[in-house]
């Protein structure tokens, strides 16, 4: 299943890998799961601060921070932006690195860390899809073809 995308009048129509739009899809997904996160912190703040555990300033901070640089990645997978793949890439990789501290500092402050062996192989499956998917001819050609000035 693809999607056409019409970059502007006079171009030809590009289709849309589905690994594209799978991956921009997820990235929206956590991005307002992120922007939520922000949100609520913000509203419950004092209820928060009273729990012992994680701060609302650092639950409210990555929350923005993740929302703030996914939602334009999203945007950039879905237009075809030239740049996307590799951010998507460090972005991963880099999400997978802090959900990753997170959960070992949670497990530090007395929570269970018993699915770990299951999160593992949803971390290196999501990032052997994500970058076997942006290595694909149909998506370099997606993302590269977009910005060649037309002859």
């Amino acid at each position: 299943m693809t999607d056409t995308v019409t970059s502007s009048p006079g171009e030809s129509n590009i289709k849309r890998p589905l690994i594209v739009t799978s991956l921009a899809l997820a990235v929206l997904t956590i991005s307002v799961l992120n922007l939520i996160r922000f949100i609520q912190t913000i509203s419950l703040w004092k209820f928060l601060s009273d729990l012992p555990g994680l701060s609302p300033v650092y639950l409210a901070a990555s929350g923005l921070i993740w929302a703030l640089l996914g939602l334009p990645l999203s945007w950039g997978l879905w237009r075809g932006n030239v740049r996307a793949p590799v951010a998507a890439r460090i972005l991963c990789v880099a999400y997978f690195i802090y959900d990753w501290i997170e959960r070992l500092i949670m497990a530090r402050m007395g929570n269970k860390l018993e699915n770990w062996p299951f999160f593992l192989a949803f971390t290196l499956l999501s990032l052997v899809v994500i970058f076997w998917g942006l290595s694909r001819g149909n998506v370099k050609a997606f993302f590269g073809e977009r910005h060649e000035p037309s002859i």
